[in-house]
């Protein structure tokens, strides 16, 4: 006889979407088994006593069919019951998920009767049906002929907020700083409001108030037209704050569950973009505060390198910072290595951030500088590698891994020609298997991935020619590609530098994911949210480094520890007292402790004691941590930190420096106007959108379009948001 089917009711969460599917988080889990004779009635009360729900009423079930998680299944009849049944039959258990309400309907449609009985029943029980929260507090945001607002603004905030939660749409027949007159847009609807301004204040009353509707609800709007951008702004203010990177969609979700209001995208794009102006300002204003900003930084942390450029048109060109504790800390305590690579902002001006990023004693991040400009061009690379070659001066032996972008390569070997460039080979990899296309299949490519990276760690070129001629058994044109690809900048066999056994610029994509909340925001608060991670990182890492108590780093006295428990193998032959010879069971290798080689290139490569070395420093009684690199020393991963990043207040910023007007000198060329003291840093003209630009006729207006009237200046053929006159 076959297990009855266990049923594991899930009770206490919530259902939330993730991936354009629901999914049932938290709660606790409560078991029965189900019997199939059971009827919808009974199996409702089974579960309502398994759970601890005194009425049953006030739960839904909801259930996933086995190896579908796409769709949630009600579960609230005695069809639905059977179709639940067939379902798991067979199968050893099943997970229900329990939904509690005030109020719930059993079934799937209700008759007038059953609907009137329960409007009955509601009413002798005094429970309010369950709405989006927002309505509590907005119904009755109006009420009565009399009431009294602080402004026009508040008056027109309510009417929106009135209408939103009662579900209706509404257009002024008078709106004005003095007079607002509002109706339904349901055509003879009575509904109407009328509020005017007290003399000599900006108080408005509310002088006419017909509150009923005689259009039918069913009409009525179920879109909200009236959710404003500012209103949905306000909505989603505080958690763009915590949350800078909340997107459009995700505000689209969150106002409908939270508050009952239907969105468009495009309005919850305009009401993200309000919140983000409201919290950080406007990013116009944000560019002109670049100097406060850059004066700001040298003066709370002396000794930091900060740059900013403009052009001819005061436009924002080019940004380069680098603190002074990066500095310091990676002069005396990093590798002369640097991983450079850039990433997109997510601004209207679409910058890039160019960032250069070195790696600490234990192996981990270390940013060391970041600019931030208009595009990946090889005039802001040059730019950035000048100012990064000015503070790195002193540091010699320097090796610099990048990707290929073109402007990049270039602008190296001109302001870098005596360091070792380094091309990342994950970007070789993917450059090559984009070059193939389709000519091979996928699983080919596969192996041929595998190969090129084995190829990148050969430290003999031997074992370099092998994986070639496995690529070249699969595919001629691969081959060719490799051979051709300057393998002296990717294969360490070929390397003229060093690069510490790190053959990609992981570090630097690091960096890039690590600010993608800063990436969202406006130049100033990106900058400001970089320093704030930097002052972060810089802490916590020295608090780190102060703990750990051995000679070596953690990641590094890891790998020493795994390298020591694998040279037992080996057999050690001394020649004199520092040159041995090593048997690791596959090949015979020559240790020279005085020039610190070892014939497998292993030492040369990652400066750290190879299992080879292990041996001979056992057998010799000598200390293994002096034949390691001082960078992978805790001293040294101390040093680099030694030194804090200092907080920037911003109590003095100011704002609004004369933008406007001297950006309308400098449209109108009149350059002489703008005081040298207070020479704004205007944002950067914004791309035009790609594609050919559109050539169809627009069609004709039946009717002439009312003039436009500048609320700035009083001139007619503009707005305000267009007005380019001085004042």
């Amino acid at each position: 006889m076959a297990p009855k089917l266990v049923v594991i009711c899930r009770i206490g969460g919530k259902l939330v979407e993730k991936e354009s599917r629901e999914i049932y988080v938290g709660g606790e889990a409560h078991a029965f088994e189900f019997d199939e004779e059971m009827e919808f009635s009974s199996f409702l009360s089974r579960v309502a006593t398994s759970c601890n729900v005194e009425d049953a009423s006030t739960i839904s079930l909801k259930y996933l069919v086995p190896g579908n998680s796409s769709v949630m299944i009600s579960l609230g009849s005695d069809d639905d019951l059977a179709c639940f049944a067939r379902v798991f039959h067979g199968l050893i258990s099943a997970e229900l998920y329990i939904l509690q309400h005030d109020v719930r309907f059993v079934g799937t449609r209700a008759t007038t009767s059953q609907f009137h009985a329960v409007n009955e029943s509601i009413n002798e029980l005094n429970v309010e049906v369950l709405e989006p929260r927002l309505i509590s507090s907005w119904r009755d945001v109006i009420t009565e002929v009399g009431q009294m607002f602080e402004g026009v603004v508040e008056f027109r905030k309510a009417v929106g907020k009135y209408a939103i939660a009662r579900h209706f749409a509404y257009k002024y027949i008078k709106n004005d700083p003095d007079r607002v007159t509002a109706i339904c847009k349901e055509e003879g609807c009575e509904w109407r409001i009328h509020a005017s301004r007290l003399k000599d204040t900006k108080v408005f009353r509310l002088q006419t108030f017909t509150s009923e509707h005689s259009c039918d609800p069913g009409i009525r709007q179920k879109t909200h037209p009236q959710a404003t951008k500012k209103l949905v702004g306000s909505l989603v203010q505080d958690k763009l704050r915590d949350t800078p990177k909340y997107s459009a969609r995700e505000i689209i979700n969150d106002i409908r569950r939270d508050f009952g209001i239907s969105l468009g995208y495009l309005q919850a794009y305009r009401g993200k973009d309000i919140a983000q102006k409201a919290i950080h300002g406007s990013m116009e204003d944000s560019f002109n505060q670049i100097p406060w900003l850059c004066s700001k930084i040298m003066e709370t942390n002396p000794g930091s390198y900060v740059e900013w450029l403009t052009g001819e048109d005061c436009r924002f060109q080019r940004l380069f910072i680098s603190f002074h504790a990066q500095i310091l800390g990676f002069k005396k305590a990093c590798r002369p290595l640097l991983m450079i690579d850039g990433t997109f902002g997510k601004d209207h001006y679409k910058t890039t951030i160019l960032s250069a990023i070195a790696i600490d004693g234990n192996d981990q991040m270390f940013p060391f500088a970041f600019g931030v400009v208009l595009g990946e061009t090889e005039r802001n690379w040059l730019w950035f590698l000048m100012n990064l070659r000015t503070i790195l001066d002193g540091v010699v032996n320097l090796t610099i891994i990048s990707d290929r972008h073109v402007g990049l390569v270039d602008s190296v070997t001109e302001v870098f020609p005596e360091c070792y460039h380094a091309f990342c080979v994950r970007h070789i990899v993917a450059n090559l298997l984009g070059s193939l296309g389709s000519s091979i299949k996928s699983e080919a490519k596969k192996v041929i991935k595998g190969l090129v990276y084995a190829a990148a760690g050969s430290t003999r070129i031997e074992a370099f020619n092998h994986n070639l001629d496995e690529i070249k058994s699969i595919s001629k044109e691969a081959y060719a590609w490799v051979r051709d690809s300057e393998p002296f900048r990717w294969a360490e066999v070929y390397a003229t530098g060093n690069r510490y056994g790190h053959l990609t610029t992981n570090v630097a994509e690091s960096f890039n994911s690590w600010i993608l909340e800063a990436r969202n925001l406006p130049i100033i608060p990106m900058v400001n949210k970089i320093r704030e991670q930097l002052m972060g990182h810089f802490y916590t890492r020295r608090e780190e480094a102060s703990r750990w108590t051995k000679s070596l780093t953690p990641s590094f006295d890891e790998i020493l520890q795994k390298y020591v428990l694998q040279s037992l193998i080996c057999r050690v032959s001394p020649s004199n007292n520092s040159l041995y010879e090593v048997d690791d069971g596959v090949r015979r290798r020559s240790v020279n402790l005085q020039t610190m080689t070892c014939t497998c290139r292993m030492w040369k490569m990652t400066k750290i004691a190879c299992i080879h070395v292990a041996k001979v420093c056992e057998v010799s009684r000598r200390n293994i941590v002096e034949y390691c690199s001082p960078y992978y020393t805790t001293e040294m991963w101390r040093l680099a930190y030694a030194e804090s990043i200092h907080p920037v207040p911003n109590e003095d910023m100011p704002f609004n420096i004369g933008t406007l007007s001297s950006e309308v000198a400098i449209m109108e060329g009149d350059l002489q106007n703008i005081s040298s003291n207070s020479t704004p840093v205007l944002p950067p003209k914004t791309r035009p959108r790609p594609g050919r630009p559109k050539k169809r006729r627009l069609e004709s207006q039946p009717e002439p379009k009312r003039a436009l009237h500048c609320g700035r200046c009083g001139s007619i053929g503009h707005n305000r948001a267009t007005c380019n006159k001085a004042i």
